[in-house]
């Protein structure tokens, strides 16, 4: 399913998945020690011509109203990463849920790397 739908007697109301990857990209960015999302090369080329983009480094499966999250990072050397990790999860529940009303069955961290914090 490419995105979520609500049917309403007004109407039906569509979310998209790239936004759904915004909101998780923009909650992941809000926790501390989060360097950077990581996604593959054509998410790269893709950021280098277009302004920043929260959804690289994010998959998403919607099911019956249930969401699965898939997130790669790259955190901040020196940091307990399972720490980080457990932080973004809630934290993406939390706006996930809050913020479209979708029931979040998994958030999967995998970290892709760490890095030096730039002073």
């Amino acid at each position: 399913m490419n995105e979520k739908k609500e049917d309403n007697k007004l109407g039906s109301i569509n979310v998209s998945n790239e936004i759904i990857a915004n909101i998780v990209g923009a909650a992941v960015t809000e926790i501390d020690g989060v360097v950077s999302l990581s996604g593959g090369v054509a998410d790269g080329i893709a950021e280098f011509l277009r302004k920043k983009d929260y959804s690289k480094g994010i998959d998403l499966e919607i099911n019956d109203g249930k969401i699965r999250i898939d997130i790669s990072v790259i955190l901040e050397f020196g940091l307990r990463i399972p720490d980080i990790a457990w932080k973004i999860q809630q934290n993406v529940k939390r706006r996930i849920e809050e913020m479209t009303d979708l029931s979040v069955s998994a958030v999967n961290v995998l970290v892709r790397g760490v890095e030096l914090k730039n002073e």
